[in-house]
């Protein structure tokens, strides 16, 4: 299982590494606390501009409760020694096999049809089997328009994080995360679909994939890349400046 979570910079992460732990359940349903592990994503250094940094936690070799369905289930985790315990729902990754899933960032007063329209016609025409996009918000004219894509199959909607704003901190949280919790997206994308994709991909909006053809899918162009290079856990494509010209 895993989690990933916000906290302060200022906080002493090896204090929560010491007392992090997620109850989980033998075979004969009792309840067993486990230690959880912690690790930092970004944020964790001194020199980074802002208040909150982004840590994964995770509880390896989990035994579920075997008299309930996943659905019905939850793990409580606590961050730290002295803390209260939480609950967190469990959802399953996805298990569906997918050539090649698109992870796109998140859109935050969307309003440029263009891009999105030729982003998601390109992808089309590479052969691209999800695009899973997150929403924090959107002009209603384009949700409609994203709306068809869904109905269509190739793209999925989630909710984008948007952290609530608490009257004890002195400042949003949402700004004092990098990009605004994009990468928290990022995240959340990966582990849907690390285990059941051959590639994903994590590009921005205006970031248009080409290959020599149209009719030459992406996972075919990476599949050879992952063959010359068998220990390449990612690619980082080159980018070129380009304009639209014409619609």
């Amino acid at each position: 299982m895993v989690m990933l979570f916000n906290v302060e910079k200022d906080v002493n992460i090896e204090n929560l590494r010491k007392g992090s732990a997620c109850l989980v359940y033998s075979n004969y349903g009792w309840p067993i606390w486990r230690k959880a592990y912690i690790e930092p994503i970004i944020g964790h250094r001194p020199e980074f501009e802002c208040k909150l940094s982004v840590y994964r936690l995770a509880c390896h070799n989990m035994e579920l409760n075997p008299y309930s369905r996943l659905s019905q289930q939850s793990v409580e985790i606590k961050i730290s020694r002295h803390s209260k315990p939480f609950q967190v729902q469990l959802k399953w990754a996805d298990r569906i096999h997918r050539k090649f899933v698109v992870c796109p960032s998140r859109l935050f007063a969307f309003d440029q049809w263009h891009l999105f329209i030729t982003a998601m016609e390109i992808y089309r025409a590479h052969k691209v089997d999800l695009v899973q996009i997150y929403i924090q918000s959107v002009d209603p004219q384009i949700f409609k328009l994203i709306k068809v894509y869904e109905k269509n199959g190739i793209l999925q909607i989630r909710p984008a994080l948007e952290m609530p704003i608490i009257d004890s901190l002195d400042f949003n949280p949402n700004s004092e995360t990098s990009w605004q919790n994009q990468l928290v997206n990022f995240q959340d994308c990966l582990y849907e679909y690390r285990e059941s994709a051959d590639f994903i991909a994590f590009p921005d909006w205006d970031d248009f994939m080409f290959t020599r053809s149209y009719s030459i899918p992406y996972s075919s162009v990476l599949n050879k890349l992952a063959y010359k290079h068998p220990k390449y856990v990612g690619f980082i494509v080159d980018r070129y400046l380009g304009v639209h010209e014409s619609l």
